[in-house]
């Protein structure tokens, strides 16, 4: 809260939380109702966002396509932890033989280019919300693995790990109860980085028609219908560009803010 980046990061995604949440409440009107009066209606006090092809009001699908996204973004984040914090610890921690398997499995991962691969998982699994949520997933789980082994391995030679090797503390006890609780400042920064990471995966992939199905918005899908009319219906892209922009940068603000609170050598200098 000492950081005024990291309050504003706050309050945008509270924004964005609010919406998704509220949506029912907060819309003018349902995400599908058309107006055919209304095709193409630019901004107004009716329609603050305009209307789009079919005369759908705008403002309300961003509402709804916060909901897609930060959907996709924590559930996918948190398939990402689940499974990479305890492969980044047990590489780091479990001998050279473990770790040299896996960092080789993970470096071949990295091998590919994010979206590359997510383009290829969703190919072989098929379009929608749910099969964009494990693309994502995938993506990002050897980069958190990487992330908790790197500290790890600061960690595991610190003075306090080697005393509790010489109390005779099994493997696992020091490894759950010294070394996993140092890895939480770092793991809790990176989190917010897979986040951002996610809403613009996510999107990139709905844009490409691969995301969320019609008639469901997300932001991606959005911007690529909007493209088609930009020279005479600007706000069909630039509104959801902007609620990506924004949750993004917020995101990075929060995440800013958090490293400042929880890295103990930044707050010792």
């Amino acid at each position: 809260m000492r950081s005024p980046l990291g309050v504003i990061g706050l309050v945008l995604l509270l924004v964005n939380i609010v919406g998704a949440v509220g949506y029912e409440v907060i819309a003018p009107y349902p995400y599908a109702e058309i107006h055919p009066r209304d095709i193409l209606h630019e901004p107004s006090q009716e329609y603050p966002f305009g209307t789009d092809n079919l005369g759908r009001d705008t403002l309300s699908r961003v509402i709804y396509g916060a909901r897609i996204s930060l959907g996709v973004m924590t559930i996918s984040t948190g398939l990402a932890l689940v499974v990479g914090v305890p492969v980044g610890l047990i590489s780091g921690y479990m001998g050279p033989l473990a770790d040299a398997l896996i960092m080789r499995i993970i470096d071949a991962w990295l091998a590919f280019p994010a979206l590359i691969l997510a383009l290829a998982i969703v190919a072989i699994l098929g379009p929608g919300l749910f099969n964009t949520m494990i693309a994502v997933a995938i993506v990002n789980m050897p980069r958190t693995a990487r992330l908790v082994r790197g500290e790890v391995l600061r960690l595991r030679e610190q003075e306090y790990v080697t005393a509790a090797r010489a109390l005779g503390a099994s493997k696992r006890r020091i490894l759950l109860r010294h070394i996993y609780p140092g890895t939480l400042g770092s793991t809790i920064v990176f989190a917010s980085l897979l986040a951002s990471q996610a809403i613009i995966t996510e999107s990139s992939l709905s844009f490409l028609g691969l995301g969320a199905q019609p008639p469901e918005p997300s932001w991606g899908s959005m911007i690529a219908m909007g493209t088609r009319y930009w020279n005479h219906a600007w706000w069909l892209s630039f509104f959801p560009g902007l609620a990506i922009f924004l949750t993004v940068f917020a995101l990075s603000f929060v995440g800013d803010a958090l490293r400042d609170a929880l890295d103990v050598r930044l707050g010792h200098n």
